[in-house]
């Protein structure tokens, strides 16, 4: 299976399906009804990509979001279930890290969960180290934070 990765629109229907996707799986994974809805903040984002399989279908995402000067954030990184352990999380990222750099950015920073040790992994094998929660997260036990200096 080969996997090709598109420049998507936030309101798009894919894009909407895969936030809306995530969004349920972190309500499972840490519930309470504290997963704020994306739908305005997906508008924020500087780029969104959507990776589409052989059939055309959208199966995953990942978007940069301004941070403050000369730092991007990695948002809404997501794969569907079926498509976990095939590679296309580590595409998105490349790609993603790879956009940082064109847009001049020297640094990324991304929150993930306690209760997402795949990502934790993930972000660890590529170079990502834990910093001090930040911003909203400051104060959430469940948070998790890295960053990733990036090579220009």
């Amino acid at each position: 299976m080969t996997f090709k990765i598109n420049v998507a629109n936030p309101e798009s229907g894919e894009i909407t399906n895969l936030t809306t996707a995530l969004h349920s799986d972190l309500e499972l994974r840490y519930g309470k009804g504290t997963i704020e809805d994306f739908v305005e903040e997906n508008k924020l984002m500087l780029i969104f990509y959507s990776v589409l399989d052989d059939n055309e279908v959208a199966v995953a995402c990942g978007a940069l979001k301004h941070f403050k000067e000369g730092t991007a954030e990695v948002k809404r990184m997501y794969v569907k279930d079926e498509f976990r352990g095939k590679g296309v999380s580590k595409l998105i990222l490349k790609k993603l890290e790879d956009t940082a750099v064109e847009m001049k950015y020297r640094r990324i920073v991304l929150e993930t969960g306690v209760k997402q040790p795949e990502a934790m992994k993930l972000y660890e094998k590529y170079g990502y180290t834990k910093i001090t929660p930040y911003g909203r997260h400051k104060d959430d036990p469940d948070s998790v934070c890295y960053e990733k200096i990036l090579s220009n």
